[in-house]
């Protein structure tokens, strides 16, 4: 019986289980044992066995991501927070038509509304909630899943509908799927705009203005601006550069060479579903390597203290420049400390180099710098980046059926007022309104 169980278990229909439960247990390890070992479709010959350890473990957590996401509400408002700020300032229009259609009348108090919403919900189990807010209420009827229920449903339907009405009140099936959701609700309502106003474009082509323009311009600038010592004699941040091959972001501190490339990547649904292994790499080959470590590497050999423009005060520096390589992504997934593992040894075997000291690539994404923004601990973060940079081993092997990687994680609780000192910035920082009142409330309490 327990044989057939074994054999067949990726057959059998999934079961409600009380947490904690033997079944629990044994449909985990049933799991892990599938995906350290595969299935039908999964032939481990495709992967070279120097990095048969890292995609063994990026294929078990695949599987799990879509529960495991991490649900961070600070990232989320700062995401929608740059959409809008991106469309305030270079087509208000498209924004003050969106307040329009959806009956706004005050953006901050709206995205205030949400801010609470979400605060006040357990974002790690299911949520019958009631919802008494006409805005949030309007936006709740736009991304129900009542809508799509007259046809077959796939995975992305339900991540961008991820709620269920029943009768006056909502059942949030999902809570990584609600933001996704509520987030591609917003954009696709800015697009529509947009192409009635200004002109049709296509969502891929739009999709990549906006990777370009909000991710990176808007977003990542800024979380590395405050995350940056204070610009000091001895210290150089540039983002951009006539220089061809100039990398997304540059930061000097004293002889530490801080190059840094920002990665906009979602990961895609058949990446996660799948076994196939090869598809799997040549995926982060072409959105990693290729466009990544290949661009960090070439930088840095090409690299000249005497003939850059962009860092004059380079040339006061007399110690060894020491060049610290990091990529930043926007997608969780992405910064598995498998995967960092993975990209550290093709750095390592695309580059070499004779006359500089370069340390170990450090990969890091966005919701893990805003959570060291938050934490209670005073430290400076480049200085830890470095640190774990120099001191980096290939990885760390224990008694498990999976290997552990070498990991870099704030992991430290957030402080109170550090949370609401961030949330308030962000509100501050990007004005979406020419009247915001988040600004003005400061100013009556001054």
């Amino acid at each position: 019986m327990v044989s057939k169980v074994i054999k067949n278990f990726s057959d059998l229909k999934k079961s409600n289980l009380e947490k904690g439960s033997i079944e629990d247990f044994l449909f985990a390890y049933l799991k892990l044992n599938e995906t350290s070992f595969g299935n039908g479709e999964t032939d481990f010959s495709s992967i070279e066995r120097q990095y048969f350890d890292e995609f063994s473990n990026i294929l078990f957590i695949s599987k799990l991501y879509d529960i495991e996401r991490p649900k961070s509400i600070t990232y989320q408002l700062l995401k929608i927070k740059s959409l809008f700020y991106f469309f305030y300032k270079k087509h208000k229009y498209i924004v003050d038509e969106f307040y329009t259609q959806n009956n706004i009348l005050d953006p901050d108090i709206w995205f205030s509304e949400i801010l609470i919403f979400l605060s006040n919900q357990n974002l790690s189990k299911i949520s019958y909630v009631s919802v008494t807010n006409s805005n949030l209420k309007n936006y709740f009827n736009k991304i129900l899943i009542n809508n799509h229920l007259d046809k077959e449903t796939s995975l992305e339907t339900i991540k961008r509908n991820p709620i269920f009405q029943i009768n006056d009140n909502y059942l949030i099936l999902d809570w990584n799927f609600f933001f996704i959701g509520f987030y591609y609700k917003v954009n696709f309502d800015l697009l529509t705009i947009y192409n009635k106003k200004i002109k049709k474009i296509s969502y891929p082509d739009y999709k990549s203005i906006m990777s370009k323009k909000i991710s990176e311009e808007i977003l990542f600038r800024y979380i590395i601006r405050k995350i940056a010592p204070p610009l000091k004699n001895h210290i150089s941040l540039v983002f951009d550069s006539e220089q061809q091959g100039f990398p997304d972001c540059y930061l000097r501190v004293g002889n530490k060479v801080y190059v840094i490339e920002f990665k906009d990547y979602n990961i895609e649904d058949k990446v996660l579903e799948s076994y196939d292994l090869s598809l799997i790499k040549k995926q982060l080959d072409d959105k990693f390597v290729s466009k990544g470590v290949n661009q960090l590497s070439k930088f840095i050999k090409t690299f000249s203290s005497s003939e850059n423009i962009f860092d004059l005060k380079i040339s006061a520096i007399k110690q060894k420049l020491e060049f610290i390589p990091i990529i930043v992504v926007s997608e969780d997934f992405f910064s598995l400390p498998s995967f960092e593992n993975y990209l550290s040894k093709r750095f390592a075997e695309i580059s070499t180099f004779t006359d500089k000291k370069v340390n170990g690539l450090v990969v890091i994404s966005v919701n893990e710098i805003l959570n060291f923004l938050m934490s209670k601990v005073d430290a400076n973060f480049f200085k830890l980046i470095h640190e774990y940079s120099k001191n980096k081993k290939s990885k760390i092997r224990q008694k498990t059926s999976l290997f552990k990687f070498p990991d870099f994680k704030h992991k430290n609780e957030h402080g109170k007022e550090n949370l609401e000192k961030l949330l308030i910035d962000i509100f501050k920082d990007f004005p979406v309104t020419d009247n915001p009142s988040i600004l003005n409330s400061n100013k009556n309490k001054n």
